[in-house]
């Protein structure tokens, strides 16, 4: 059993839940409603209950607290505002039954990629691999992914650079995998479940650790230097080309000033934080176990994802208080938690780009996107 946390939370984390107007600090079911309602919801509709309007008028006043809720009324305001329960997802994410021959040749073929992942879960699910310090396992991971010595080597030929980040990221996706096979709580998620959460944790983790360890290495300067891979960096002279980002087309000037804007924006606010290791921990565990995206997840799994961003609150306290003698620590923690909605954002955005780019009827090779992602978003999408 948990400790109840000492965390007081500041207010411009939070928003009225828009049925009964609770303060909830992060979306439930795509939009600002509190845990309590989404999950009513979720029931309401696998149920074959038939709710009754408590005044017979429908018209209940839902955000007077000192009354019990009235459930018609409850589960209409819920209706009304198109909860998006259920996400399509490609069966072929959760797993792999045929027959398959992985292809590590193609770092491009995103198909093989969600196939290695599969198997991964499915082969080290039953080990006893259990870490319970899962910031030691974040610090190993990190060291292991960077060179031996440390040292970064400037970008050098496209088509060099191109190949070394592709397969950087491909093997990234599927180490992911196995660092959170090493959290007990993961581990013992269903496999549907465990590739979700994965999916979209792993492409927030490589921006954070991408930018973590640019500000790790080369400090707090104006200048952009940015970690690529295991290898490279880049600065401001070479990152188009490196990015395979295309400036010369007409959908590229509609859709490229505000993605390059959403990325220099997290790039200058992830600098300015200067975050700590055990900070950036903390981050990265939101980005984890936040599951306001993710519908689909079971109510067991989304109460789980809450009570361990309330653990990790609590250690976040300790810290403050005890390593870093610091009293007045909210805004900071509201910061942290900006920047794990912020990386998602990013990420959400790329998606939508390619939703709006296929409008145009363009070839992938046309997506001012780089090739993998190109890939890895159309295909989900």
């Amino acid at each position: 059993m948990f400790k109840e946390s000492k965390i007081v939370l500041p207010n411009i984390l939070f928003e009225s839940c828009l049925v009964c107007g609770k303060l909830t600090s992060k979306l439930h079911l795509q939009v600002h409603i509190c845990y309590g309602c989404a999950a009513f919801y979720r029931r309401s509709i696998n149920s074959s209950k038939n709710y009754r309007c408590r005044n017979n008028k429908q018209q209940c006043d839902l955000k007077n607290q000192s009354k019990p809720i009235c459930r018609l009324c409850r589960f209409n305001s819920c209706k009304a505002l198109e909860l998006k329960v259920n996400k399509s997802y490609p069966k072929i994410i959760f797993s792999f039954e045929l027959e398959y021959k992985p292809d590590e040749t193609d770092p491009w073929n995103v198909v093989d990629l969600f196939y290695q992942i599969n198997s991964t879960f499915k082969k080290y699910s039953n080990a006893s691999n259990y870490a319970n310090d899962f910031e030691k396992s974040m610090s190993h991971f990190l060291d292991a992914s960077e060179p031996p010595n440390k040292e970064y080597i400037f970008y050098a030929s496209p088509e060099a650079s191109i190949l070394s980040r592709t397969n950087f990221t491909n093997k990234f996706a599927i180490n992911t995998a196995k660092l959170l096979l090493t959290c007990p709580n993961f581990q013992k998620l269903p496999l549907n479940e465990k590739v979700l959460i994965h999916d979209r944790f792993w492409q927030m983790f490589i921006v954070l650790r991408n930018f973590y360890l640019s500000y790790e290495r080369f400090g707090r300067g104006p200048e952009l230097k940015c970690v690529i891979d295991n290898v490279q960096y880049v600065d401001h002279t070479n990152l188009q080309k490196c990015m395979q980002i295309d400036t010369v087309s007409e959908e590229s000037k509609i859709f490229l000033p505000s993605y390059r804007a959403k990325g220099s924006t997290f790039f200058r606010e992830f600098k300015k934080l200067t975050a700590t290791f055990f900070e950036f921990n903390y981050i990265c565990l939101i980005s984890l176990w936040s599951f306001h995206s993710l519908p689909q997840l079971s109510d067991t799994t989304q109460k789980l994802g809450d009570t361990i961003i309330k653990e990790a609150s609590e250690k976040l306290h300790n810290y403050y208080i005890t390593e870093l003698r610091r009293q007045d620590y909210a805004s900071r923690q509201a910061q942290l938690f900006k920047i794990a909605f912020m990386v998602e954002n990013m990420i959400e955005n790329e998606y939508e780009i390619v939703q709006a780019w296929k409008l145009f009827n363009k070839s992938p090779n046309e997506y001012f996107l780089c090739k993998f992602r190109t890939n890895y978003c159309i295909y989900k999408s």
